[in-house]
């Protein structure tokens, strides 16, 4: 059976996060972690061309040692990836990063870490992950492509809009209920439709409608609370 997981999207910009190993497997963890603006370090005495070759990514060739992942002078690891092609390694890594509590992925046997990756489609501010908690991960990656093949991508930009409306109506409506119904239509299938049928214009248009209306809500609700008191 597979090991029940609790899925999470991490905030990684700036955090140092470690992995063991230079081939294949540190390379796409590297990438997905670039993605992340994580800060990426690698250690191995081996490291593969295209890691080399990324410039988000600090290298350090050279062998595993439990001082890298604990000495006093490192940073204070987020995360770290066991990601060589030695089971004895990876599991050094991960039983030094227990002793640390440290969040390890050991790539080689998700099982035996902490966590594991999910297949993901990222399409700023979208991101679709899918994990089968490591029971078939080109299953998951099949299943992602799936989804996000049939992912209308009028709801992507509508994503992109509300990542700018949120802190506009945050700003401006502060009674929860009224910006809970202001963030519903937003989202709503006549949003939905202006979006598409007039592009973008309609839709910041819908969106001022719909901000004034909040505002008269709001600017009535005091009113009426004033006359009561």
């Amino acid at each position: 059976m597979a090991t029940p997981v609790y899925p999470v999207f991490l905030h990684l910009a700036r955090q140092p996060v470690l992995i063991v190993g230079g081939g294949k497997v540190a390379w796409r963890k590297a990438r997905g972690l670039i993605e992340a603006q994580a800060a990426i370090t690698v250690v191995s005495p081996v490291v593969a061309a295209g890691l080399a070759q990324m410039p988000q990514v600090a290298l350090r060739r050279e062998k595993y040692q439990t001082a890298i992942l604990l000495g006093s002078e490192v940073p204070p690891w987020r995360l770290v990836f066991a990601a060589t092609d030695d089971p004895v390694v990876n599991g050094k890594v991960a039983a030094d990063a227990r002793q640390g509590n440290i969040l390890c992925c050991r790539c080689d046997a998700s099982e035996e870490g902490d966590f594991s990756n999910a297949s993901v489609w990222r399409k700023e501010p979208v991101v679709v992950a899918v994990s089968t908690s490591g029971a078939a991960p080109l299953l998951a990656a099949k299943i992602a492509e799936t989804l996000t093949q049939t992912l209308p991508l009028t709801l992507v930009e509508l994503a992109g809009l509300m990542d700018c409306w949120r802190a506009v109506v945050m700003a401006e409506i502060a009674d929860g209920q009224v910006r809970a119904t202001l963030f519903g239509q937003l989202v709503g299938d006549e949003m939905l439709r202006a979006l598409t049928d007039g592009g973008k214009a309609a839709a910041e248009e819908l969106f001022q409608h719909y901000l004034a209306a909040a505002k008269c809500h709001r600017a009535g609700a005091g009113e009426k609370t004033s006359a009561a008191d």
